[in-house]
């Protein structure tokens, strides 16, 4: 069942929506997603997260290194 969150009075009360219906929010909601997806991606990433994630990985080479 879908939500209807904006509609007054029903407070989020789920709502039935028939099959054709639903597949037509699915989709629209599917190419929303995947829109908003593939922008983020293409965004850059912050300097001090690229830092980050180059500390983690070198920490998982350390442990590899170890383990192995």
């Amino acid at each position: 069942m879908a939500r209807d969150d904006n509609k007054p009075g029903t407070g989020g009360m789920p709502v039935n929506l028939p099959g054709a219906e639903r597949k037509s929010v699915s989709k629209a909601l599917s190419a929303a997603l995947r829109k908003t997806y593939d922008s983020v991606l293409s965004e850059p990433v912050p300097e001090h997260l690229t830092d980050l994630v180059a500390k983690i990985r070198a920490e998982e080479e350390r442990r590899r290194k170890r383990d192995t």
